[in-house]
Parts: structure tokens; sequence; C-alpha cells
């Protein structure tokens, strides 16, 4: 028992110091000795401005992961065919014609992380936010009409339509 009324007793003596203390430093820098009115508090954010920490980090991810497969198994994407009990890919797109895109691939990359690293960073849907996500997207588009897609997936179908040639012709 004794314990216990020493325990209150000690907090409750700092608590009032503390209190003291504080009065007195309020009346030294010009605060409001009446106490605190619930105008003074901040602002409740907006549930529906706020973004969620699981979506930024997920199109992080995703990006990731996306870059990955379009960098790294370009050969391993294709048709796969047994060909003298030997496993042949013929792969859907022609990885020399493909290896022209990967810089515009890494940039495109490169801004959907940094807009998703803002969205970690700014925690609510502004008007900044809108105009960074209008100005990425733009900048994604026009880097992807730079090249001209339709050339890719043209020699891809074309490189495909030979190998496929070639490997019956084999026959």
């Amino acid at each position: 028992m004794t314990i216990r009324a020493h325990g209150f007793f000690w907090v409750t003596i700092v608590f009032a110091m503390i209190d003291k203390y504080h009065q007195k430093n309020a009346t030294v820098i010009g605060i409001n000795r009446n106490g605190w009115k619930p105008s003074d508090l901040p602002q409740i954010p907006d549930i529906k401005k706020q973004i969620k920490m699981s979506e930024a980090i997920s199109g992080i991810i995703f990006t990731v992961l996306f870059t990955v497969l379009c960098v790294y198994p370009i050969d391993l994407l294709g048709i796969g065919r047994f060909h003298d009990e030997e496993r042949i890919t013929i792969p859907f797109l022609n990885a020399d014609v493909f290896r022209d895109y990967l810089p515009m691939i890494w940039i495109i990359a490169a801004l959907g992380i940094l807009k998703e690293s803002i969205k970690i960073i700014m925690r609510q849907r502004t008007g900044k936010m809108l105009a960074l996500h209008t100005v990425v997207s733009i900048a994604s588009t026009s880097l992807s009409a730079e090249k001209d897609m339709t050339q890719l997936y043209r020699y891809g179908t074309e490189y495909l339509i030979g190998s496929l040639i070639s490997l019956h012709c084999s026959h």
C-alpha cells in the first residue's frame, strides 16, 4: 500500500510542476492562458483525399515487377516446341528490336516509381498530386509514342513466322 501511495504522490507532484511550468512559460511566449478552444485543433483530414500506403507501395512493386518482366526474359516469352527431343522456344518479340525500347521502358518505370514515392510522402490527394499525375502520364505517353510500337510487334511477328517456317522446313 505504501508503494502505491508514494507512486500516486510523486506522479501528482511531477504533473503539477509540469502544468505550473507550462502556464508560466505560456505567459512569457504570449500563449492564451484561458485554455484552448476546439477551433485551435487541426482540421480532421478527409478520408476520401487520403492516399493509402498500400496503394503506393503496391504501385511500386508492380512497376518493378512489370519492368523486370519486360527487360529480362524477352527470349523466354514465346512458343515452346520440341525438335529432336530438344526444347526450342520461338520468342514472340525480336530481342534485337526490343533492345531499342529498353531506355524508354526504364524511363517510364522511373517516372512511375517517382510518382508513387511522392504519393508516399504527400499522403493526400491534392491539386499538386493531380498535376504530377497528369505530367507523368503525358510524359509516359509521349515516350511511348516516340517509338513506333507497331514496328516492335511487326518485327516480332515477322521473326516468329520466319522461325516457324524455318523450323517446319527443317523436318
